[in-house]
């Protein structure tokens, strides 16, 4: 149970394309610990750990939809477990710098890891751009 709790909280973040679920959840959850800002201390690679969690999300489809929990490991649970906890502190310094929504994150992901549209990379600019006239404002209030 617990390993299907920990992708609902993925999936909270990374499910905005209803079409493709577990390719939208898996690159997010591995961009997130790879690129994002709270990175573990050890980066994985990205597309061996995009496929791991791929697979993994197929475990949890099959221990959603089957009522099926034995193929899951406890060291998989547990290291699930891990990523969302980075996953989760990623997103926290990711709000802090203004990135208001999933949907947001994910295309700053994909600018990060080189899956970027030319229109999400204009938007990354957009996003920089808004945080620095912010670090401007404040710094002339305090100056």
């Amino acid at each position: 149970m617990r390993f299907l709790k920990l992708w609902s909280c993925a999936e909270v973040f990374f499910s905005t394309d209803h079409m493709h679920i577990s390719e939208s959840v898996s690159f997010g959850l591995a961009a997130t610990i790879v690129y994002g800002d709270f990175r573990s201390p050890e980066p994985p690679e990205f597309q061996e750990l995009k496929k791991k969690l791929k697979n993994m999300y197929g475990q949890r489809s099959r221990a959603t939809h089957r009522a099926s929990y034995s193929h899951v490991s406890d060291r998989d649970a547990a290291e699930l477990s891990q990523w969302i906890a980075w996953m989760l502190q990623s997103m926290v310094a990711l709000s802090c710098q203004g990135i208001t929504t999933p949907e947001e994150a994910t295309k700053l992901l994909r600018l990060r890891a080189g899956a970027a549209s030319r229109s999400t990379v204009n938007y990354a600019i957009d996003i920089v751009r808004r945080a620095l006239a912010r670090v401007d404002h404040w710094l002339a209030g305090i100056g």
